[in-house]
């Protein structure tokens, strides 16, 4: 697990400076979001890989529809949402996992069906309830189940079936002076 982890964080850091979409893309192109798919399926228990391997991601994933297309068809929502559900009190999983997540759920059509689905919603409310400190990961999951709630009747029916009602209310009680997290909540 370390070489995989110290790969994963190379290739995070060989994105940085100026050039980073582009490098981005390259490491696209060279395979890399395949590689670190592998890296996360391969080492599911461990918390390092997965941390390092999703922030490498959230980064590929972010540039453009060609490195979501890859993510999305070989795997990456299945690979991403075992990360959630494996470490769901894993804070920085958490964070970055859900930080992928959420424009996907937000900009992708088919996404809600898909996440609903692979039973992503228990997943999410279960990353939601086991980290309320962290305030990055209330507002995007805050998001995530908004716009899982708006976008189909049987998402909405299934979150409030797993408790998320009581998971949002405690949310908003908890972070009163976070605005972005008190807007999130009544959306």
């Amino acid at each position: 697990p370390k070489i995989q982890s110290a790969c994963c964080l190379a290739l995070t850091n060989l994105q940085r400076g100026r050039l980073g979409s582009q490098r981005a893309r390259r490491i696209a192109e060279e395979g890399g979001i395949e590689a670190v798919l592998m890296a996360l399926k391969n080492n599911a228990s461990a918390a390092d890989v997965q941390t390092t391997g999703i922030v490498t991601l959230r980064k590929l994933v972010s540039e453009d529809a060609e490195s979501t297309e890859t993510f999305l068809r070989n795997g990456g929502m299945e690979a991403l949402l075992h990360a959630l559900g494996t470490h769901p009190g894993h804070a920085d999983v958490a964070e970055y996992g859900l930080g992928i997540l959420r424009p996907l759920v937000c900009h992708t059509k088919d996404m809600p069906e898909r996440i609903l689905s692979l039973g992503g919603t228990k997943v999410v409310l279960k990353t939601m309830q086991l980290n309320l400190a962290r305030v990055a990961v209330q507002e995007f999951a805050c998001d995530i189940v908004s716009n899982l709630a708006w976008a189909m009747e049987e998402c909405q029916a299934q979150l409030i079936s797993e408790t998320g009602i009581p998971i949002v209310t405690r949310t908003l009680k908890a972070h009163f002076d976070s605005p972005n997290i008190q807007a999130l909540s009544f959306a």
